[in-house]
């Protein structure tokens, strides 16, 4: 979402980004495969705003999930979507979210 900078010099601010800097959403993407040109940046914002604790992630505790070699969310273990899946690989919440799966 982008709207339009207040003054003469034009241009958009990406309502996306600020709202992910300030921990008030998730950097988030349905399909792996198609991600929005400023992903990186999103992702990056979204770190600053862990580290800080800012917003939704005042109050994180990272923790061991799990994530299937294919897929584009982590799971806890008892997660029964992980119930047939092998080559499972274990890494924190906070991995995962770097790596841009939810």
């Amino acid at each position: 979402v982008y709207v339009a900078k207040d003054g003469d010099g034009g241009g958009y601010l990406c309502v996306n980004e600020g709202l992910i800097e300030q921990g008030l959403a998730y950097a988030y993407i349905p399909n792996k495969d198609e991600k929005p040109h400023n992903w990186d940046k999103l992702i990056e914002l979204q770190t600053q705003a862990r580290s800080a604790k800012r917003g939704l992630w005042k109050s994180f505790h990272d923790k061991n999930v799990f994530v299937t070699t294919n897929g584009s969310a982590y799971h806890e273990r008892s997660c029964t979507h992980l119930s047939r899946s092998k080559n499972l690989k274990e890494m924190k919440i906070s991995q995962a979210a770097d790596q841009g799966l939810h």
